[in-house]
């Protein structure tokens, strides 16, 4: 025989093999030959085989039980399954199109193992199948020899000689297989079971939504619901796939469980919730009405769970680490067992724990609100027996006699369990590979810190848990845990807070396109930015086309060049004043906090000229001088406001106030009539003398009379410090401190705000009243910052010069630094990258990366935006 003879040598594809997980093996319907299905499942029988019966083994000639949910290619699957079963020497029982727990629960009865085929709740063009053994689910310490089979009868199957194997070219059968007749013993078994365990209960009176789609268990819940007493309005019902994700239940999936109970109502009258599964019908989705506003209120699993185990008394619970964390500060913290690692397989290996403890009413949930019982529970009077795999018609019966029996709707219901809210996001396609990579990286609080930043509502990291994936606790009581799925590509974010709206706002940060935070660490490493101009009246007419490389022929004012991104807890700028800017004071974060809720509270438009608050950040800034720049700065000192305003005859009176505080007040407070006298005199001299010198305040009061003719904002002028700044000199100006650019260019570093209240030199909207309120009276001599280095106190401006050839490195302990190239050419070289950076190109370095950077091409000069350590 030579290779060509072989199954492996005729395939007319690329195999692509199936991966265990811990919701057993899943890929796409591409890829889901007869033959990948059938070696994995065969190899895996051979593995039950091997275990003895106390394990979960299951004996040659013995039934093997199987079901399959509604996809249309379950039944291509199952075919392989079939005859995996056949050649393992057992006999296949078909169940039928069922739910996987009611599979699961028969074949356990019997202490038969079972293989459900199903892809739960992924998308259409996917599936995949679950084995469970004689006992229960396969755990994750059984994955390694299984594996190690698989690849076995894998070499074994594909070394036979093409004329003897069962394959053709496209890993098909070369015969067709035979799929025994369906049997509804389980189906009946599983009616019975919940019949047995709520007889003598009733949900008389409760008219409930059966949102059916395509869920493999939808005629079975209502019709068990209806035997329990309960009016059933089916609703919703597809025969294309739907994919429910009860972990993910996003806005559109909302508003069409809120259609299906609107239509329930208007035709049938008030209902009192909305309930369904995923697509093999082993988590549930549980959504309540509100009986004033019939909106329709989904409720998330881990708090499904806690009504649950309550409901069913348990003496011992157990969750996994990304369960919404209500249940250690409400009645079930007692009961709780150390959290675990998600999935199925490490919640059951933790009731097992409990129940080697002593404990004798054991249960655990999942954050998609699979149920799962390890032990016997008992309840007025009634048997139920264990079942420690995901179920969903449980926990959804549990939830409904909770509230029927306390006479509460189900928003009553969950309002008493402690106010902790959760939602969970993912983003689809994310190869599990690269998520693994990229939590390795980000799994500190340095490294975590640039992309859940305070601007974006976080507080300061408090902890943070590696349980499964990367869980991290912020000291507002936030909770972000990012994990990627164990079985598809998928990053998944889980978010817990205070508010259901902090709650959905966390997970719609994390999973946003482009620039969520999850995409955001996935570009981790080096960050070419795109900056955008800003062509304020202001601006000079070359400074910043020219670092751009752009042609400027129609004199189109060029003012600032913004270099951000998304979650950047700064703003970098280019600045090139032509014309003077307003005076201005920003707030410190209290203040902005106080001031947006108030003119929130007052209704005014985000976008009102007449808003001094656009947001709820403070906004310090420092800045470098590019060239000789011009500002004012801060009150100068007491004495010397005195001697300036002496020495200016119109303005001489002024000089007899008291202090400081009472001074400003009255220059920003004085009739108009007042103000137009003064300065009528004043500028009327100053233009007969037309001052020169631009280190005196004359030259900039005139100038300042000429675009704002009258405006009580030239006063200050002669009130604030007149500084000169050379190249590389620089300051800051914190919260409260009165201050305008008048002339010049540099480079300013922010904190991502709009807050400004002005005092002057401005066309724009002056809050007098506001802005007193804010300022801050201290005086003095302007701090000129000096070395190219200016410091914000949370963030830090500074200027790097390299010589020709010169290296800097630097490793990863760092924020995100973000780079401009002001003058030369540099090159960037992180995590296996190289960028070649000209002038006027911008990068961002995410957090936690090591880099180097090299002048190439003669000397380079550059500007580095960094948060401070």
């Amino acid at each position: 025989m030579t290779q060509a003879d072989t199954l492996r040598s005729r395939l007319r594809y690329e195999p692509r093999e199936l991966k265990f997980g811990t919701s057993g093996r899943r890929g796409e319907i591409v890829h889901l030959t007869h033959l990948e299905v059938y070696l994995n499942a065969l190899a895996e029988l051979g593995y039950l085989q091997s275990l003895a019966r106390a394990e979960g083994g299951i004996v040659r000639g013995e039934e093997f039980c199987f079901a399959l949910d509604l996809r249309p290619s379950s039944e291509h699957l199952a075919q392989a399954i079939v005859r995996a079963i056949r050649d393992a020497g057992m006999e296949p029982v078909n169940l039928g199109r069922i739910p996987t727990p009611a599979l699961t629960c028969y074949a356990l009865s019997r202490g038969r193992g079972s293989i459900m085929v199903t892809g739960s709740h992924i998308p259409f063009d996917r599936n995949g199948y679950k084995t469970n053994t004689s006992v229960g689910e396969l755990l994750k310490h059984q994955e390694a020899p299984i594996c190690e089979r698989v690849r076995r009868v894998r070499e074994r199957l594909y070394n036979q000689p093409f004329g003897e194997s069962a394959f053709d070219e496209r890993g098909s059968f070369k015969t067709g297989e035979e799929m025994p007749p369906a049997s509804d013993a389980a189906r009946r078994a599983w009616i019975e079971r919940y019949a047995s365990f709520f007889e003598g209960s009733s949900l008389q009176g409760q008219r409930l939504v059966v949102y059916q789609h395509s869920a493999v268990g939808r005629d079975l819940l209502a019709e068990i619901l209806e035997r329990l007493g309960a009016e059933v309005i089916p609703a919703g019902r597809s025969e294309t796939f739907v994919p429910i994700d009860t972990e993910n239940i996003d806005a559109p999936q909302l508003a069409a469980i809120q259609v299906l109970a609107d239509e329930a109502a208007a035709r049938h009258g008030a209902t009192g919730a909305v309930v369904s599964t995923d697509g093999d019908s082993d988590r549930p989705l549980i959504a309540g009405v509100e009986g004033a506003t019939g909106r329709a209120r989904f409720f998330g699993g881990d708090l499904v769970g806690m009504i649950v185990a309550e409901f069913l008394g348990a003496d011992a619970v157990v969750v996994p680490i990304s369960c919404n964390d209500a249940i250690d500060r409400g009645a079930l913290k007692e009961i709780l067992e150390p959290k675990t690692r998600i999935g199925s397989p490490y919640v059951i290996a933790g009731m097992d724990e409990a129940r080697r403890k002593g404990k004798r009413a054991v249960c655990g949930w999942e954050a998609n609100g699979g149920f799962l019982t390890g032990s016997v529970f008992e309840r007025n009077g009634k048997t139920l027996a264990a079942l420690p795999t995901r179920d969903a018609f449980l926990p959804i019966l549990c939830v409904l006699f909770a509230a029927h029996e306390k006479g509460l709707t189900l928003p009553e219901l969950f309002a008493r369990l402690p106010r902790r809210f959760s939602r969970a996001a993912l983003l689809k396609q994310f190869p599990r590979s690269r998520s693994l990579e990229m939590l390795e990286r980000f799994s500190g609080p340095e490294a975590l810190e640039g992309f859940f930043t305070p601007q974006m509502g976080f507080g300061k990291i408090a902890r943070i848990d590696h349980t499964d994936g990367v869980r991290i606790y912020f000291d507002n009581g936030d909770v972000a845990h990012l994990r990627p799925s164990g079985n598809a590509d998928e990053l998944r974010v889980y978010a817990v807070a205070d508010t259901q709206e902090r709650a959905d706002q966390i997970a719609q940060m994390g999973v946003a396109e482009p620039g969520g935070i999850l995409r955001r660490m996935e570009r981790a490493g080096i960050e070419i930015l795109t900056g955008s101009v800003r062509h304020y009246e202001w601006g000079g007419y070359d400074f910043i086309p020219g670092l751009l490389g752009i042609d400027n022929r129609e004199r189109k004012p060029f003012a600032e060049l913004w270099i951000a991104a998304p979650g950047l807890p700064y703003l970098l700028k280019v600045l090139d004043a032509r014309r003077m800017l307003s005076i201005q004071v920003h707030p410190n974060r209290e203040q902005a906090r106080e001031g947006f809720a108030r003119e929130n509270a007052l209704g005014i438009d985000p976008k009102s000229p007449r808003r001094s608050y656009k947001d709820d950040n403070h906004k310090p800034e420092v800045h470098i001088a590019l060239t000789e720049f011009w500002m004012l700065h801060g009150f100068r000192p007491a004495g010397e406001i005195e001697a300036t305003l002496r020495a200016t005859p119109e303005l001489a009176e002024l000089a007899e106030f008291a202090s400081l505080r009472e001074l400003y007040t009255t220059v920003m407070t004085m009739p108009q009539a007042r103000v137009d006298v003064l300065l009528n005199s004043l500028i009327e001299r100053l233009e007969k003398e037309d001052p020169r010198d631009k280190d005196c305040p004359d030259f900039w009061a005139l100038r300042a009379a000429r675009e704002f003719p009258l405006d009580r904002g030239i006063f200050s002028i002669y009130l604030l410090n007149l500084v000169h700044l050379r190249p590389g000199q620089g300051t800051f100006q914190p919260a409260g401190l009165p201050h305008a650019y008048l002339e010049g260019t540099t480079v300013e570093l922010m904190a991502n705000s709009d807050n400004v209240l002005r005092g002057g030199l401005t066309p724009k909207h002056v809050e007098v009243e506001e802005l007193l309120r804010t300022v801050s009276y201290e005086s003095g001599p302007c701090q000129v910052l000096e070395g190219g280095r200016a410091s914000a106190g949370e963030f830090e401006l500074r200027s790097i010069e390299l010589a020709a050839g010169a290296v800097r490195q630097a490793g990863g302990a760092h924020g995100p630094d973000c780079f401009f190239v002001l003058e030369g050419a540099a090159t960037l070289r992180a995590e296996g990258q190289t960028l070649a950076l000209k002038r006027g190109t911008s990068v961002l370095v995410h957090p936690g990366i090591d880099y180097v950077l090299e002048a190439s091409a003669g000397p380079a000069r550059l500007f580095k935006a960094t948060p401070s350590r």
